[in-house]
């Protein structure tokens, strides 16, 4: 008796969860909101309508899937948007290999460009203690990548970031500094993600009814929600144990 009663409940808890992602998803997929905030200034810029040229600065792949996914998803389902990625990654040595395939598979399952990911990296990143030279090096690197691919919206990292790594609160001061010296074209507008807590990650990819509430927005379409999902298991795995690597690769990754 205590077994069937314990299914039941599984049933309607299961049922009740469907329903609430249900209306969840058509409320959120008719008004939608950002989950972004600007950086000192609040800007109207209608970010699904005029064209943009977009650039996510992130220090892995990943977190381009855990954090900025519905994000950049609606970006890049549209034609007229131009979406471009840094990556403060280290791809050297056996890490090479690795980083060439994610990016391969990264492209096939998305309408990104190979030519508008970028893997950047400098040696001095290496020192575990955070630093101003850190900012001065990662302040030089953005103001050249959006200098030189004439870059609308920046979207990066809180003040905080979403895990250890320093250069994530890094990049944000660096970016803070090109705002407050009035380096940046004055079309450029910089943006750092709401809310960019680790329950996205623990909660995965289908945490519909949770996204609102966090000021996530939502994707549109079912089918970007499996593409997101292999992009996450893939780009989480460290290495994976067999691969269709090819010989050759071009000059994404700059060291």
């Amino acid at each position: 008796m205590y077994e069937w009663l314990r299914a039941e409940i599984l049933i309607i808890i299961a049922g009740l969860w469907i329903i609430i992602s249900a209306f969840c998803y058509v409320f959120c997929t008719f008004i939608r909101r950002t989950n972004v905030k600007a950086l000192f200034n609040e800007s109207t810029t209608n970010l699904n309508n005029e064209k943009r040229r977009v650039l996510f600065i992130v220090t892995d792949l990943c977190d381009l899937i855990k954090y900025f996914g519905p994000l950049f998803t609606n970006f890049t389902k549209r034609d007229h948007h131009e979406v471009y990625i840094l990556c403060l990654q280290s791809c050297s040595g056996k890490k090479y290999l690795w980083y060439k395939f994610c990016l391969e598979t990264f492209v096939n399952l998305t309408a990104i460009a190979e030519a508008n990911v970028t893997f950047s990296w400098n040696q001095y990143f290496f020192e575990p203690l955070y630093g101003e030279t850190h900012v001065a090096i990662l302040t030089e690197m953005c103001l050249i990548h959006i200098l030189q691919r004439n870059i609308d919206m920046v979207f990066t990292y809180d003040s905080d970031g979403t895990d250890e790594d320093f250069l994530q609160p890094a990049i944000y001061d660096s970016l803070t500094v090109l705002v407050k010296k009035n380096m940046l074209p004055e079309n450029v507008a910089i943006y750092s993600l709401a809310n960019s807590i680790g329950i996205r990650s623990i909660l995965g990819l289908y945490d519909v009814p949770f996204a609102s509430f966090f000021g996530y927005d939502l994707i549109s379409e079912p089918m970007d929600i499996l593409i997101l999902q292999k992009l996450y298991l893939l780009l989480s795995t460290e290495y994976p144990a067999k691969s269709n690597y090819k010989n050759e690769y071009g000059n994404r990754f700059q060291d």
